[in-house]
């Protein structure tokens, strides 16, 4: 399987968002992530363009309404990336596999948390950059949680994502070290394009700002081409233009600097 996907700075998210509206899209989930990236203790990352990382996420998935989650999930998976294939559209192989069972848990414990994308927030703002204060993994401590802030903190306590905790020192062990973290909430949609299936996430950056994704998936390498057109077309066709070719992990790193 290979991803076949881009990524756009988005000026004007609001806009943005009025466009997907405008096509009939809806929000079908949304998802409060970490994203702990590794380097080899013998091969550098940077110059094999590779990247191995431990996430965290609590996922939202939405409701008949549109507005409040049904259900929420958390788990913890570790994802390699290999070097990307193209110089325009970021393809490149991908394995993920899960660290932990994905643990169902009840949308009430988090009070306050929509489906739908929230542009009220600066998430370029040096606010969002600090580390987050981790929340008492006491039941009494979900009443209330509901910024990125917080659920990026809940994070750090919940039972259902303590293994990352086991795997990260498991790693280190082995001669691996944690360099970065990476932290966003992103909604997501679906929608059909030229008889394929996109993926269309609203991301918000900790520290960064607002981008728009792309993703399809190929099966195999001779899928690409085409692949790749579909992703072309349909960039245009939503007028992303001011394309952004750098990881979230290196636009992390080029503001930590």
């Amino acid at each position: 399987m290979f991803e076949v996907e881009q990524k756009f700075r988005l000026a004007d998210p609001g806009n943005f968002l009025e466009t997907l509206s405008f096509m009939g899209l809806h929000w079908e989930k949304k998802v409060v992530e970490i994203d702990t990236y590794f380097q080899h203790p013998s091969r550098d990352f940077v110059q094999t363009d590779e990247a191995l990382r431990i996430r965290r996420h609590l996922t939202f998935l939405g409701s008949e309404s549109g507005v409040l989650p049904e259900r929420a999930e958390a788990e913890v998976l570790v994802t390699f990336k290999g070097p990307k294939l193209d110089s325009a559209a970021k393809i490149r192989k991908e394995l993920e596999l899960p660290l932990s069972i994905a643990a169902q848990l009840p949308p009430e414990r988090f009070p306050g948390v929509s489906i739908f994308p929230d542009v009220s927030a600066d998430f370029s703002s040096a606010e969002f950059r600090g580390v987050c204060p981790p929340c008492d993994s006491n039941e009494s401590s979900f009443s209330g949680v509901s910024s990125p802030r917080d659920l990026w903190g809940l994070l750090d306590t919940l039972d259902e994502t303590s293994s990352y905790f086991s795997w990260k020192e498991l790693l280190e062990l082995l001669g691996f070290s944690a360099v970065h973290d990476v932290r966003k909430v992103r909604s997501k949609a679906y929608w059909e394009w030229e008889g394929c299936r996109v993926e269309i996430s609203f991301d918000q950056i900790a520290g960064l700002g607002t981008y728009a994704e792309l993703e399809f998936i190929a099966r195999d390498k001779s899928e690409i081409p085409a692949v790749r057109g579909r992703l072309l077309a349909l960039s245009e066709f939503l007028r992303l233009t001011d394309i952004e070719p750098r990881s979230y992990l290196a636009l992390v790193i080029e503001a930590e600097k």
